[in-house]
């Protein structure tokens, strides 16, 4: 792959050599969908498939690992300040044998790069370091992006924040004596969430309550999550429009929130939304006081060159290269859509709650197909066609008609997804939507169920196996059929790597009987659950 220009070793040690943080997928990273977002903005970004990608603050390669792999021509750099976690990502790589990543121990007030980057990554970084450090992700962020390019920044935010601020000033001034002892230092932070979550039980002011959720929260919390985030000698929340305004002096403007539900005034209630439309002209303005109604803790924002033109229109043949994925029910209850034109039906998001109504045969048509084949993705253009057929259209129409149709499913489309109730791709799932005659997981997905429960599926999420279903995914490497899978499995009985539950009264022979028949049945439960979670490859 490309080289980096050298990097200068860093000789202090940090505070994530010592307590290591969790390193896992972010969905919301994912350069696939930075693409997809930056392109319904009016871009025309670098596809993933051969991009390059960085990511600051990589720790141990949790998040561009698993991306290295279903994208095998595209380059991944990953920097860390943690030579600990930097060493043991890298030993994962060896062991899988990527030859498209690599991970460098690095100061990023050191970084650079002399070919460009077309996607930049910086999760949980730029609030946890000082202030001359976010200048210089702002820094690689216009020096190291391409044209075209698309940075991914998180960080928290005010209003949310102060509150939480406040009980990290609590659990800092209580620390504050304690010296090279930073298990102690979580622990003495615990003692006084306890305490003060004792202290609180009986007020019921606007302060008790709001500190009882947040140290409920807290309380949830992994030792290393409470250190990070709370202990830690830097966490500098802002107001979103600070943000803009620093990422401004380096020629960077705001391209979208990585999730586009949160962008849109519709999802707030309409007296709310139509005042923030009169007294906020601006998407900055706008963006600022949504956080303020909502009391927003946390941002991930999507950033590109000042010079980029945007186009936020959301125009219906933005799509029509696009594929989709949602899955609503009928609020009413059961599975049949009437597509009566005239005939409205409410449609409810079980995560989100949201409803939307239609009367539109066509859109109805689309929502129960997508419906239907969730969760793989279903391209715009067989969501067309299959909708127009359901509906009985006639095979010879005007063409006026058919293309005014086309438009009104892309807008309807469109509506669903800044509600936030259906996902838009302009790529093909990664994931397999059958079980194929020879089963395979991702070479990444096998190497971590050997390793422990938590594995990475092909949505870029986190998948938690049980100990049998780890050994049946270890052994989907894509040379076994069914049955060979099943052998494999028995013979890890036999060799006692796994124990079967079998009634003693039995005997040798029904015994061999039950044991295989309970195999057989528990493989392809968890061949149907692999395909359910995305840990199946497409073929």
């Amino acid at each position: 792959m490309p080289k980096v220009a050298d990097l200068k070793p860093v000789d202090k040690p940090s505070s994530y050599d010592e307590i290591p943080y969790p390193s896992h997928p972010f969905k919301q990273t994912h350069p696939e969908r930075l693409y997809t977002i930056a392109r319904l903005f009016g871009m025309d970004p670098t596809p993933p498939p051969e991009a390059r990608i960085l990511e600051i603050g990589c720790a141990s390669g949790g998040n561009i690992i698993p991306l290295a792999e279903v994208l095998p021509d595209a380059q991944f750099v990953g920097i860390d300040l943690s030579q600990r976690q930097v060493d043991e990502g890298a030993e994962r790589i060896s062991e899988l044998g990527f030859s498209n990543i690599r991970l460098q121990q690095a100061d990023i007030l050191e970084f650079q790069d002399t070919e460009g980057f077309d996607y930049i990554i910086c999760h949980g970084v730029y609030s946890w370091v000082p202030p001359q450090v976010q200048e210089r992700i702002f820094e690689v962020c216009r020096d190291q992006l391409n044209p075209m390019g698309v940075a991914y920044v998180s960080y928290n935010t005010y209003p949310g924040w102060h509150m939480r601020e406040s009980i990290r000033d609590m659990m800092c001034f209580h620390v504050d004596p304690i010296e090279g002892d930073e298990q102690k230092k979580i622990q003495q932070a615990r003692a006084l969430l306890q305490f003060l979550a004792e202290s609180v039980d009986t007020q019921e002011s606007a302060y008790g309550r709001m500190l009882r959720t947040e140290l409920d929260m807290l309380s949830k919390q992994s030792d290393n999550y409470l250190y990070h985030e709370h202990l830690e000698t830097f966490n500098d929340p802002v107001y979103f429009h600070e943000f803009m305004r620093r990422a401004g002096e380096f020629d960077l403007q705001y391209c979208a929130d990585a999730s586009l539900a949160s962008m849109w005034l519709g999802n707030l209630p309409k007296s709310v939304a139509q005042t923030l439309e009169r007294i906020a002209p601006t998407m900055i303005q706008r963006e600022q006081y949504v956080d303020f109604v909502r009391n927003r803790t946390f941002r991930q924002s999507l950033l590109c060159h000042k010079s980029v033109k945007m186009n936020r229109s959301l125009d219906g043949k933005g799509v029509f290269d696009g594929f989709f994925s949602g899955k609503l029910g009928l609020r009413s209850g059961g599975d049949s859509v009437d597509l009566t034109a005239g005939v409205e039906v409410s449609f409810i998001d079980g995560k989100t709650k949201r409803t939307i109504n239609s009367s539109d045969p066509i859109t109805k048509a689309a929502i129960a197909h997508l419906n239907n084949a969730f969760p793989a993705r279903i391209s715009f253009t067989e969501l067309f066609q299959a909708s127009q057929l359901s509906v009985g259209s006639n095979t010879i129409q005007d063409a006026s008609q058919v293309e005014k149709d086309r438009y009104d499913l892309a807008s309807s489309l469109n509506h669903l997804l800044v509600m936030g109730m259906v996902d838009c791709s302009f790529f093909e799932d990664h994931f397999a939507t059958k079980i194929a005659s020879n089963p395979c997981a991702t070479k990444l997905s096998r190497y971590q169920a050997e390793h422990g429960a938590s594995v990475t599926n092909l949505r870029h999420e986190i998948v938690t196996l049980d100990a049998f279903s780890s050994r049946v995914l270890m052994a989907l490497d894509g040379q076994k059929n069914y049955d060979e899978i099943v052998s494999h499995i028995e013979a890890l009985v036999e060799n006692g790597t796994l124990v079967v539950q079998i009634p003693e009264e039995l005997n040798e022979e029904a015994k061999q009987l039950a044991t295989r028949d309970l195999l057989q049945q528990s493989v392809k439960k968890s061949l149907k659950s692999f395909l359910v979670h995305g840990l199946l490859q497409s073929v």
